[in-house]
C-alpha cells in the first residue's frame, strides 16, 4: 500500500515524510498529471497562499484531480490542501478553488481581538464520528498555521471544530475526502494516530 503526496510547491514536506516514513505507510511525492491519474491514495499539502492555484492550473493538474475525487479515491488535505476543496477563497482575488465541499476560505477579521495567524496547538471539538478519529479524544491538541479559516456552507461536512475568536472547522469530510486546517504532521502523539487512522482509512477504501 502507498500513498501519493501532490508537490504543489508550497511548504516543506520533511515533517510529512516523516511522520509517514514513521507509521511504515509507503509513499511517493509525485508532480505531474499522469502520476495523479494512476494514484491510489493522494495528500495534498500545503502551507502558504490560496494563490498556489495559479500553479496548479499551469500544471493542469484540475481535470485530474476533478476525476479523482468522483472516482471516490482517498483524498487528504491538509491546511491549505483542504482550504483547496473550497469554491472560492478571499485570498487572492477570490480565485476559484476545486469546488468538492461547499463553503469560501475568509479571513480571520481583526475585530475577533485574537491573534492573527493563529499558531500553536488548539484543541479540537468532535461533531461526527469518523474513523479518522478512532483514538482521538475529544479536545485534543493539534498544531495550526493559518490565517484563514474555511467557512462550510454544510454543517454535515463538519467532523470537528476549533475556537479561535469563532468556531471554525478543523476537520472536514465528504464522501471520500477528508480535510485538516491543522497540521497533523506536526501535531506529535495525536498526529501519529491521525496518520495511522489514514492508513486504515487508505486500506479500507482501496481494498
Amino acid at each position: 500500500m502507498e500513498v501519493s503526496i501532490l508537490d504543489i510547491k508550497s511548504g516543506n514536506m520533511g515533517s510529512l515524510k516523516n511522520i509517514l516514513k514513521f507509521i511504515d505507510l509507503k509513499f511517493e511525492i509525485i508532480e505531474d498529471k499522469e502520476k495523479i491519474k494512476n494514484a491510489n491514495s493522494l495528500i495534498i499539502p500545503g502551507d502558504g497562499s490560496f494563490n498556489v492555484i495559479d500553479y496548479i492550473k499551469k500544471k493542469n493538474f484540475i481535470d485530474e484531480l476533478n476525476s479523482f475525487f468522483l472516482r471516490n479515491k482517498p483524498i487528504l488535505g491538509i491546511c491549505l490542501g483542504m482550504q483547496l476543496f473550497s469554491n472560492s477563497s478571499e485570498e487572492g482575488e477570490d480565485k476559484e478553488g476545486f469546488g468538492w465541499i461547499s463553503g469560501k476560505v475568509r479571513k480571520f477579521s481583526n475585530k475577533l481581538n485574537v491573534k492573527i495567524p493563529h499558531i500553536g496547538y488548539n484543541s479540537i471539538e468532535i461533531k461526527k464520528n469518523h474513523g479518522i478519529l478512532d483514538g482521538i479524544r475529544n479536545q485534543s491538541d493539534f498544531y495550526f498555521v493559518h490565517s484563514y479559516y474555511y467557512d462550510i456552507e454544510n454543517n454535515e461536512d463538519i467532523l470537528a471544530t476549533t475556537n479561535h475568536g469563532i468556531n471554525f472547522p478543523s476537520i472536514i469530510s465528504k464522501k471520500n475526502i477528508i480535510g485538516t486546517q491543522f497540521h497533523p504532521e506536526k501535531s506529535q502523539n495525536n498526529g501519529i494516530k491521525f496518520f495511522q487512522n489514514f492508513k486504515n482509512y487508505i486500506k479500507k477504501i482501496t481494498c
